[in-house]
């Protein structure tokens, strides 16, 4: 996003940040992805699902948590999520496993034998984050996927603390 003012002498000032290096650095902290350093690390092409919410609760529940009052700002980005691809996460060194192909051409036994063999167990999933404007807190749901009936979820509120993104609530969590 680039924001800027009309008038002389004023210039366009860069208030993001790039979401790929956040979403690296979250996925590459144990503190916050519980798993061994020396496993494969494989991120679907498919986003991970976030709690069930009714329609615009999610913005007003996300808006409180990171204590962000525009809402429009959010929904922006709540917008852009539909469009969301890990795909430039590869160049972070990580493998995409591009299950949205392996669906259509695959019924659920072969695909989780296949990626069960080629991944060595699982892969991860992710959203893409929602920020505040301040772009110190975000909002982010990722989990692991191993079967049908194998798995975890998780949200968070993740904060900018000392330079680090850290843990700042942990809002729902499931496994099975």
């Amino acid at each position: 996003m680039i924001v800027s003012a009309c008038g002389q002498n004023q210039t366009a000032t860069k208030t993001e940040i790039d979401e790929f290096d956040f979403l690296n650095q979250i996925l590459r902290d144990t503190s916050i992805v519980k798993r061994k350093l020396e496993e494969p690390f494989v991120v679907s092409d498919v986003a991970n699902l976030p709690p069930p919410m009714r329609e615009g609760r999610e913005i007003d529940f996300v808006s409180q948590k990171l204590s962000e009052p525009d809402t429009i700002f959010l929904r922006e980005q709540f917008r852009k999520t539909k469009n969301f691809t890990t795909d430039s996460l590869e160049a972070y060194g990580f493998t995409i496993c591009k299950v949205s192909e392996l669906r259509i051409r695959m019924n659920t036994d072969s695909l989780w034998n296949y990626i069960i063999d080629k991944y060595n167990g699982g892969y991860y999933s992710i959203n893409r984050p929602i920020f505040n404007k301040a772009f110190n807190k975000a909002y982010i749901n990722f989990g692991y996927k191993c079967g049908d009936y194998c798995g975890y979820s998780s949200s968070y509120i993740i904060k900018k603390e000392n330079g680090k993104w850290v843990i700042e609530e942990l809002l729902g969590f499931w496994e099975s």
